[in-house]
């Protein structure tokens, strides 16, 4: 058995004993006020209280084991005994983020068609892309790749398609992409958890390790020079969700909300939201369009963006804004992908400044994704919005 592994069950077997001892202590309380002895009843009762208020999780060790995962070997369970995540090398994402012992807490969308495949067998031998679902990293927005591999679509396959190392560290992984020739470029992410926290880290780093090699034909830039790269965080979610996407106060769109063209330009909006999206004061509200595909973006300098699930699951993921940096998109700091279709899902993009690399330069920006459950189930989408915000506030530690 392996090291965490032994951990894993030390942990498991302290949790058990502890709740004994709680039992036991209750117990006793009970037979000393039928006995009346009620000062030493208030005593043991003090003692219950006091060791009920720390719950056993809290204790609990952050252990990694190794899995496999929904026809995927060699994957890795990162558990705190109050959530678990589960990274794929294989196709080098995180494909799993959840209430321990409750899966149905999780936010992350799996595409059915691909579990246990890799790129070039979801795609049937002719491609070596496929949408898996789950999160990954990319190398800066889509309006800049022709200018690296020639088209907006698909992505470069070292980002996303190809196998990714990963490595076991303290309380996490790491995933290390395939070096980019056309890029020039390496993503690294260090995936985490802490004692006592309902929150994973992703710490993520992108380095120019050589000169870029676009493909033949790239629509390099006039003067010679490379379009600048930045971190894209690139999280597909279920489709059962309510969106809550705070909007900017000071924003630099009209509706302080921008759509995308057929080239993944950004425009303004105008007229009707597209279906499923109300603005509300300082807050966009989606729910899944099951007809049409689109995408959202806004300059939400908020740092969260967050999703609700049955009633009461929240789902959030957080950055630290930089209000000096160039962003992608006419200062995007966060997109939203509807994707409908047979099997639906929405897709969360935290977008990273944008910065011109030369080789052995490296920029980095974190994220962290945070789970929590509401006291209780909100009247309407106001009432689950200020719900969401008042949990917010409290999560803004961390980056």
């Amino acid at each position: 058995m392996k090291s965490s592994s032994r951990k894993l069950h030390a942990a498991i077997n302290a949790n058990y004993h502890a709740l004994f001892l709680r039992v036991a202590l209750v117990l006793s309380v009970l037979d000393l006020m039928q006995k009346k002895s009620i000062v030493a009843a208030g005593i043991l009762l003090g003692l219950a209280n006091t060791s009920m208020a720390q719950p056993p999780s809290n204790s609990t060790p952050v252990v990694t084991q190794s899995v496999s995962f929904r026809g995927w070997s060699n994957c890795t369970l990162i558990s705190n005994g109050i959530v678990e995540a589960v990274v794929v090398p294989q196709i080098g994402r995180i494909m799993a983020f959840h209430f321990v012992g409750d899966p149905q807490s999780d936010p992350l969308y799996v595409n059915p068609d691909c579990v246990g495949k890799t790129a070039a067998s979801a795609s049937g031998g002719g491609g070596n892309w496929a949408n898996f679902g789950g999160d990954k990293l990319w190398p800066s927005e889509q309006a800049n790749w022709p200018e690296y591999i020639g088209h907006t679509w698909p992505p470069d396959p070292a980002f996303d398609g190809e196998p990714q190392q990963l490595a076991d560290i303290p309380n996490g992984v790491t995933l290390t992409t395939p070096a980019s020739v056309p890029f020039g470029a390496v993503a690294v992410r260090t995936i985490t958890l802490r004692p006592g926290e309902a929150r994973l880290y992703i710490s993520q780093v992108l380095s120019r390790t050589a000169p870029p090699a676009p493909v033949a034909g790239a629509a390099a830039l006039k003067d010679g020079s490379f379009a600048p790269i930045g971190i894209w965080s690139v999280t597909q979610t279920r489709a059962d969700a309510t969106l809550f996407v705070p909007l900017s106060r000071s924003s630099n769109f009209p509706s302080g909300v921008v759509t995308f063209d057929s080239n993944s330009n950004p425009v303004d909006q105008a007229g009707p939201m597209p279906t499923g999206w109300t603005i509300r004061p300082s807050m966009l509200i989606g729910r899944m369009d099951p007809v049409n595909s689109h995408k959202l973006g806004t300059d939400s300098r908020s740092g969260w963006i967050a999703s609700m699930y049955g009633d009461n699951v929240v789902f959030s993921e957080h950055y630290k804004d930089q209000p000096h940096a160039t962003f992608p998109d006419r200062g995007c700091r966060n997109e939203v992908y509807v994707g409908s279709g047979s099997n639906p899902y929405f897709e969360f993009e935290i977008l990273g400044p944008l910065n011109s690399l030369n080789a052995g330069q490296q920029v980095s920006y974190d994220v962290y994704w945070q789970l929590d459950r509401l006291k209780k189930a909100p009247k309407d989408d106001t009432d689950a919005a200020a719900a969401i915000r008042k949990i917010m506030k409290q999560k803004k530690a961390g980056l």
